[in-house]
């Protein structure tokens, strides 16, 4: 039976060199925190999300408004 721990991190290439990927790694990362960036600039002028408000509207079949009012 094979080991498949750190399959992720772990490769063997056709030569037999084992190298070590953290791209994959890396990427999610990023992408989360740009998502955590983004809905927070989102979430200050928009009551829900862009897919919750579809379907909210879909749901109860009526228009919400999505942007919050100004505050000032």
């Amino acid at each position: 039976m094979e080991d498949n721990k750190g399959q992720i991190l772990l490769y063997q290439t056709p030569d037999g060199e084992t190298r070590i990927e953290v791209y994959i790694e890396l990427t999610a990362l990023v992408v989360f925190a740009v998502q955590i960036a983004v809905s927070g600039w989102w979430l200050q002028r928009f009551r829900f999300g862009p897919l919750e408000w579809i379907w909210r509207m879909l749901t109860y079949g009526s228009y919400f408004k999505i942007r919050l009012e100004d505050r000032q």
